[in-house]
């Protein structure tokens, strides 16, 4: 468990979180929203050990994420993948981009690993050979999160995991990213893309440097939600779906059935 307590941040005398707590858990996924300067990507440098708040605490497990004693097991424990996956790719092949982090343990154990994130990631192995820039964009994405997952570390944050992605490879990776929390990973993603917070399981919103909603993203963007003021934060379904008097509908089929039923009871 990684626990933020009572977390703010002044910084030249201005203030740019005020009294945050967060608890993440193994087994879900966060998106972090909220408007350019509320404090997103602060508060993931806060939860990951990079920034040290003002005021408050974090504990990973019960230990102070700021500790010297525990600088190793924090970076072990927390993984950081960037906007631009370029940034992570260095490695003359996707093998030994793979095999960087992990190059300390043994082979068979190395092989494993590869073995088990390509095939969940739907990665073909004829790729290991090639050089990763010369993948697509959205390979280039894949191979960036295949070197991160490969350390197993339990907690993995994104900041803006499909910036400059096309549509439909949006949808797909973010579906991709999402589904890591079904195998026990905690996943917490930095988005303004409200579509994208809709595949996750819970959503966390800043404005100003202050929570401003914690709980389930179906009750994130209901009608009753805090967030229902600040429209431009809903997932572009559930405005159509008020727009059009059909109430909250969360993704394409729900607003599919709402449009059935009104016709069939139009007839």
């Amino acid at each position: 468990m990684l626990k933020a307590s009572g977390v703010s941040l002044l910084i030249d005398g201005k203030r740019i979180l005020s009294d945050i707590d967060i608890t993440l858990n193994m087994g879900e996924s966060i998106a972090l929203i909220g408007p350019n300067g509320s404090g997103k990507t602060t508060l993931m440098n806060i939860l990951s050990g990079l920034l040290k708040p003002t005021e408050g605490s974090v504990e990973l497990d019960g230990k102070d994420v700021y500790l010297k004693k525990n600088e190793s097991f924090v970076r072990g424990s927390i993984s950081y993948v960037f906007q631009d996956p370029e940034r992570l790719l260095f490695s003359s092949s996707v093998r030994k981009e793979a095999e960087f982090s992990i190059k300390d343990i043994k082979k068979f154990e190395r092989e494993k690993r590869i073995d088990k994130w390509m095939e969940r990631l739907s990665l073909d192995r004829s790729i290991l050979s090639e050089h990763p820039l010369s993948l697509s964009g959205g390979e280039k994405r894949k191979v960036a999160l295949l070197s991160i997952l490969v350390r197993e570390s339990p907690y993995i944050f994104f900041d803006e995991p499909i910036a400059s992605l096309d549509p439909i490879s949006r949808e797909s990776f973010i579906s991709l990213i999402s589904a890591l929390s079904s195998y026990g990973k905690c996943v917490l993603i930095i988005t303004h893309s409200s579509e994208s917070a809709s595949f996750m399981d819970r959503v966390f919103a800043l404005q100003g440097g202050e929570c401003v909603f914690d709980g389930k993203t179906r009750d994130a963007f209901s009608s009753n939600s805090p967030l229902d003021a600040l429209t431009f934060l809903m997932p572009p379904i559930c405005r159509i779906s008020k727009s059009l008097g059909l109430g909250d509908c969360f993704d394409k089929r729900e607003l599919i059935d709402s449009l059935k039923r009104r016709k069939d009871g139009k007839r």
